[in-house]
């Protein structure tokens, strides 16, 4: 079920949730086998806290659509919910020791409007070898940075799939790469997307465009490479008088060698 759904179901699937935890805690020979120590399930977590709590998560999760696991509260045994949670939700609360952070230097930077914080979040992104979470509210710059890393990565020789929740999200980066010589960005679009509907700028960039596009300016730069040549071809033309001149004066040249020679044997 995707995110949507799960927000439009609201508190009632929630419910089902819990309803099938319990119907699969009913035969726990079904279930594979797990450590002693491990996090707990959310029907236990569920069960002990308080009702006021309870409300609280149901209603989060009726607006978001989804609980992430650094938004629960601490089991009630004092055994960390997030012990054994996907890297991606221990990143967002925090609690990650493995990964060792980066502090490098600022690169330069393609965009010189960037703040020194946008220009630290550029390098750190291009200096980390695992993943990089950039988090900003709306207006904070975060499309700008993007487009700024994929930049400096175009320059390097890299390419890069650029992935977004929304297509508007993945057209306003775009919309700062579209006129940069060191990106050929290729904007992909949707079975759910219509083309002629997608803003003049944006069309430009998606893979029909782009095959059209250079298909046009094939033709422009041989059409131009033509009338060059043609005009080339024209002035020796024209110039073609001259070489019955040049070769009888090349051939007057050659006699009035031979005889100074003959002239410098006789001494």
């Amino acid at each position: 079920m995707i995110q949507r759904e799960r927000a439009s179901s609201g508190e009632s699937d929630l419910v089902s949730g819990l309803a099938a935890s319990r119907s699969a805690a009913a035969h726990p020979e079904s279930l594979p086998s797990t450590p002693k120590h491990r996090a707990p399930a959310w029907e236990d977590l569920y069960r002990a806290i308080g009702p006021e709590q309870q409300r609280e998560l149901l209603s989060l999760a009726q607006r978001q659509g989804v609980l992430y696991t650094h938004q629960l509260p601490p089991s009630p045994n004092g055994t960390a919910v997030d012990a054994r949670q996907p890297l991606l939700g221990r990143l967002l609360s925090g609690a990650i020791t493995e990964l060792i952070s980066v502090h490098p230097e600022p690169d330069d930077v393609d965009d010189n409007e960037l703040d020194a914080g946008q220009r630290e979040a550029v390098a750190k992104a291009r200096a980390t070898p695992d993943i990089f979470l950039l988090q900003g509210g709306p207006g904070s710059g975060k499309s700008r940075v993007v487009a700024e890393i994929i930049i400096r990565a175009a320059a390097k020789g890299e390419r890069v799939l650029l992935l977004a929740a929304t297509p508007a999200a993945v057209d306003r980066v775009l919309e700062r790469l579209a006129a940069k010589e060191a990106v050929f960005p290729v904007r992909c679009v949707g079975q759910d997307e219509n083309l002629e509907a997608l803003p003049p700028a944006i069309r430009a960039l998606t893979f029909v465009q782009r095959v059209r596009s250079l298909h046009l300016h094939a033709l422009d730069c041989a059409r131009r490479q033509t009338e060059a040549d043609q005009q080339r071809s024209r002035r020796l033309r024209q110039d073609e008088p001259r070489w019955a001149e040049i070769e009888e004066l090349a051939s007057r040249w050659e006699m009035l060698e031979v005889e100074r020679q003959a002239l410098v044997t006789r001494r």
